[in-house]
């Protein structure tokens, strides 16, 4: 289910991906640790953090119940719910919902397949051939524009699917992925005992850091410069950063150098080429392309309000 159901100032499924992936993983493509946390302290100060989910998360709600409905069936799983408003598990450092749970009430082996993935995350070989499940067993949905991966990818449900196992004592877990509009994937996951302590512990920290409003060491640049710091026109001891700062300053010099090197260097190319578009040497073939802009109506700049950033570069000058 695109939307959420949870409270904002804890940690939930759909974001606790973003923190593992971090701490435990190779980072997460779209979001990081303090995107989240400056999300959850604005909600703590009663600001609306919902966002619009656009077309392709209504086009997958729509889709949600008949995706878990049909793996269910081809699984040979008891039939699912999928009322979302009953589906939501609460505790004091997390709180998740489930786009379908189903109860098996008798042991049910699946088989893998082309199209359907048995994981044991624990396992130093994760794949495995069959699993009998049984119990309560949470389905997630996902729909992604991505092609269909051998190992899924742990930000898009794996590490949300093992809290939805935790918060149900279940066993077992399925994401069922929708792929192009076209490809579909089933994935049977085991519940990960390592990965769950993990979750408990970053959750307890997360919600340590929204009360104090402690953000999390950045990992860009960005993420650095999203933070607009309480007061302005303070200062700090660098000393012992003194070599980094020199090196900076040094790396910025080479690339200025570089660059200027670059713009001559193209610049006598351009020239000799002329008006032509393709030119030729003994190496190699150079072209100079056109490029088309269709014609477009005036465009209103919309007011913006007053605010205050933090900027993406840092100035460098020698102590006199």
């Amino acid at each position: 289910m695109v939307g959420k159901f949870s409270d904002e100032t804890k940690m939930s499924g759909s974001r606790i991906g973003t923190l593992y992936c971090w701490e435990y993983g190779d980072g997460h493509p779209f979001q990081t640790p303090n995107d989240e946390l400056r999300r959850s302290i604005a909600a703590k100060h009663g600001e609306s953090t919902l966002t619009d989910i656009g077309e392709p998360g209504a086009v997958g709600n729509l889709l949600e119940s008949v995706l878990i409905d049909d793996t269910a069936k081809r699984l040979n799983l008891d039939q699912p719910s999928t009322n979302a408003a009953t589906l939501v598990e609460r505790t004091k450092y997390y709180e998740v919902s489930m786009d379908g749970v189903c109860v098996q009430n008798q042991p049910v082996t699946i088989k893998s397949s082309e199209y359907v993935q048995i994981i044991d995350l624990e396992a130093e070989n994760p794949f495995l051939d069959e699993i009998e499940v049984q119990g309560i067993i949470p389905i997630e949905c996902k729909c992604t524009s991505a092609y269909p991966e051998s190992m899924p990818p742990l930000y898009r449900g794996p590490i949300q699917l093992q809290m939805q196992m935790m918060a149900g004592n279940s066993d077992f877990g399925i994401i069922v992925s929708l792929h192009r509009s076209i490809e579909r994937r089933i994935t049977v996951y085991k519940r990960s005992k390592t990965i769950c302590e993990r979750i408990i512990e970053l959750s307890k920290d997360f919600v340590h850091r929204v009360e104090t409003e402690t953000f999390y060491p950045p990992v860009s640049v960005d993420d650095a410069s999203a933070n607009v710091p309480s007061e302005c026109g303070t200062e700090c001891d660098l000393n012992e950063l003194d070599d980094d700062i020199e090196r900076l300053d040094s790396l910025r010099q080479q690339r200025d150098m570089l660059n200027q090197d670059i713009e001559e260097t193209e610049l006598r190319i351009m020239t000799s080429m002329g008006d032509a578009q393709r030119g030729s040497s003994a190496r190699y073939v150079v072209d100079w392309p056109l490029r088309n802009y269709k014609a477009q109506p005036e465009k209103t700049v919309p007011a913006k309000d007053a605010r205050t950033i933090r900027l993406k570069s840092l100035k460098i000058k020698p102590r006199i």
